[in-house]
């Protein structure tokens, strides 16, 4: 896939004033075999304190990875800024297996390289992408960690509705089409399209589609952040979760090079029992939908004006947290949610503590009604 689009349009003038190295700098300063290499920083091999690294692996086999002493030896070294080699090499093939990627072109129609994760990726795609008071569309609500990295680049952040299958397309087409001019035209939406985090859906396909037809349309690049992607729970009548189908990510059906794609490796556990457990200690008072893959349930209160204040006021004194809804909104909203992780608590341990919230919740609306009175 050969792509059309003039990537220089969506650089930040920071990215345009950075000086390319040149391959030949690049040569100079990367180790080779059987050459010597006085241009490079290398630090001897024989101050290398590890001889040789074996890590356990939590699987049914006990597996072991053992990294022998040459293997760490080039991870002292300074390879390519992408990350280490063969890490990258399995990446690469990762790649081609789950989105459809042809190895063969990598370089030529694609590249990959290695972060300290999402964050760390996403300051780095802002920092190459946005300007100064440039516009980002997102989803509403969305990943808080976003306007902590934007908001010292005082970006116009342009809010996206959702629904069951993701952000709405007659919605962004509207915002786009009825653009006041006095912000930037954005050049770059931000979407969680598996687990959206924190509502936990998954974009439909169709929806995938429509939305990459709207980002050609409209000359917009889609930063795809899936850190969920292998977290997509079965499906009515899908009973394994080793072998249930992965719905196409946006990435896989982009057919000019107008997806960025964030990834990473997770694990985690199905979320039916926290379903039970919610709904046997707290019934009617509150409202969420299963989620279709990721980490979270998002729970709605309607007895609850401002969950951030609750939490901080009723729920500290009983070291159980949750995270207020107002931090997935950069616009102030949603202040009757609460975010919920079900991965990492026990099945004990979340039902004592579900029901403690129970009662602690039911004592704060019996309290405020005789407040009221």
């Amino acid at each position: 896939m050969e792509s059309k689009i003039d990537f220089n349009y969506f650089l930040s003038e920071r990215a345009k004033r950075r000086p390319k190295a040149s391959k030949f700098i690049n040569f100079i300063f990367t180790t080779k075999d059987e050459w010597t290499m006085f241009g490079a920083g290398i630090p001897n091999i024989c101050f290398n304190p590890f001889k040789s690294l074996e890590f356990s692996i939590n699987d049914e086999n006990n597996s072991k990875i053992t990294l022998t002493q040459q293997e760490l030896n080039i991870a002292q070294e300074y390879p390519r800024g992408y990350g280490y080699p063969g890490l990258l090499d399995t990446l690469r093939d990762f790649q081609s297996r789950f989105h459809g990627l042809d190895v063969n072109n990598y370089e030529k129609t694609w590249e990959l390289f290695l972060t300290n994760g999402s964050q760390h990726s996403i300051a780095v795609i802002f920092e190459m992408m946005l300007n100064d008071g440039d516009s980002l569309l997102i989803e509403e609500p969305t990943y808080g960690a976003v306007a902590c990295v934007s908001n010292s680049r005082d970006i116009n952040m342009v809010a996206l509705e959702m629904d069951d299958e993701g952000i709405i397309p007659e919605n962004l087409v509207s915002i786009l089409s009825n653009w006041d001019y006095k912000k930037r035209f954005p050049k770059l939406m931000y979407l969680i399209p598996v687990g959206q985090n924190p509502t936990g859906l998954i974009y439909s396909q169709k929806r995938k589609l429509e939305i990459l037809s709207i980002a050609k349309r409209f000359n917009i690049l889609i930063l795809e952040d899936d850190p969920y992607y292998f977290l997509q729970f079965p499906k009515e009548g899908q009973d394994d979760l080793e072998t249930i189908p992965l719905e196409p990510s946006f990435l896989s059906m982009d057919k000019e090079g107008r997806v960025i794609r964030l990834d990473s490796f997770s694990k985690v556990l199905a979320p039916d029992s926290m379903k039970e457990i919610l709904d046997k200690h707290l019934g009617d008072l509150v409202q969420y939908r299963v989620p279709d893959a990721g980490m979270y349930f998002w729970l709605k209160f309607q007895d609850l004006e401002d969950s951030f204040t609750f939490i901080k006021t009723y729920m500290i004194p009983t070291q159980i947290l949750f995270a207020p809804g107002v931090t997935f909104s950069n616009f102030r909203g949603f202040n009757q949610y609460l975010r919920a992780s079900f991965t990492h608590i026990s099945l004990e341990e979340m039902d004592t503590t579900i029901e403690t919230f129970s009662k602690v919740l039911k004592q704060y609306i019996k309290d405020k009604k005789e407040r009221n009175e």
